[in-house]
């Protein structure tokens, strides 16, 4: 996202009854990625774009989940809602990623290797997680 405002700065003008809506600014979406990552999570490519959409909207007004744990849990909050409006209802993925605590336009957590695959990854030689 790629605000046209500075956060920093005076608020966003609001736009009176009439007068042309006020840009927040701009959301770059790579298709490319979004599709290779809608392939690792198992998700149609539409409704990758569709979260990414969402998550960078929500910059643009203002939301930062690096800001801290609440933020970050009321922005993930947030794009589920819109996700589960957009949709018609929220996905099974969508509520178990809500679970978990991360954002459905971020990637999930790497899985770690399970005790049992430790000695074949040594064997391997590959150090365990």
């Amino acid at each position: 996202s790629f605000p046209q405002f500075d956060p920093d700065s005076a608020p966003v003008p609001a736009a009176s009854a009439g007068a042309a809506p006020v840009a927040l600014g701009d959301v770059v979406i790579s298709f490319e990625t979004a599709a290779r990552q809608a392939r690792e999570l198992g998700v149609s490519v539409e409704a990758r774009m569709r979260t990414l959409l969402i998550h960078g909207m929500l910059h643009l007004l203002g939301y930062d989940h690096e800001r801290s744990a609440a933020a970050a849990r009321r922005m993930f909050a947030r794009e589920h809602e819109l996700a589960a409006l957009l949709t018609g209802g929220a996905s099974a993925k969508s509520a178990s990623a809500a679970k978990r605590g991360w954002s459905p336009a971020a990637m999930p957590p790497r899985r770690r290797a399970r005790q049992s695959d430790a000695p074949s990854r040594r064997r391997a030689g590959l150090s365990a997680p």
